[in-house]
């Protein structure tokens, strides 16, 4: 396993996932966050290959991390789907 690539594509991921849901709460839904939005789900692909790569030598807490972040990048999406319907 690539321990090194694993984790510059998580720490960014988590970097993005934090710009994300603060601009999200701050109701922001411009095309850049659309951007960043679609940017942090390529991250999350990334780290996902990574780890069907790394079996079975992936902790399963990363793991579960890698899982929590899919659920919340799908309700960031879901959040800006719904805005897109209201309008």
């Amino acid at each position: 396993m690539d321990k090194d690539q694993l984790s510059e594509v998580m720490t960014s991921l988590l970097v993005a996932m934090d710009e994300a849901s603060l601009r999200s709460d701050a109701g922001d839904r411009s095309d850049q966050y659309l951007d960043l939005l679609s940017h942090v789900r390529e991250l999350h692909i990334s780290l996902l290959e990574l780890l069907l790569l790394s079996e079975p030598d992936v902790d399963p807490a990363t793991r579960q991390l890698a899982e929590l972040l899919g659920h919340r990048i799908d309700q960031l999406q879901a959040v800006v789907q719904a805005n897109r319907i209201e309008h």
